[in-house]
């Protein structure tokens, strides 16, 4: 699960307030759908790209700030299921906004960047990171 930025917090991650009500509208207009789910947004690239219409910056910003919430709250893992096919090179704004996302997470001393198989195993039987 994503987490779309709250306008209060839309400066923080460097995109105009509105966001949220941007994705109302556009997922209302691509599903006819009525999305109001306090700014969630299933977890996957597609949704975020195809459905919400996110640009890039928007994308980033929405991975940064549902990062941030999980490192300040439960601590879950996220997860981020990918398409490859949506970062195509006539597209390479979103390539990039992934290769941050990465950067920024992995800046974070508690973050590890895990195959969805490691994940399982360590969700099976949890244990304290490693340093």
């Amino acid at each position: 699960m994503f987490i779309i930025p709250a306008d209060e917090d839309c400066a923080r991650y460097g995109v105009a307030p509105g966001l949220r009500d941007r994705v109302k509208a556009s997922i209302k207009a691509t599903t006819g759908g009525n999305w109001d789910t306090g700014g969630k947004l299933t977890g996957l690239d597609w949704n975020s790209f195809e459905q919400a219409h996110l640009t890039p910056a928007e994308f980033l910003a929405t991975l940064k700030h549902t990062l941030d919430l999980r490192l300040a709250g439960n601590r879950a893992p996220m997860m981020i299921c990918g398409h490859t096919a949506l970062y195509p090179a006539n597209l390479p704004e979103r390539r990039k906004a992934m290769e941050a996302f990465l950067e920024y997470a992995l800046s974070k001393p508690e973050v590890r960047i895990v195959t969805g198989g490691h994940l399982l195993e360590w969700l099976r039987a949890p244990a304290p990171l490693k340093p």
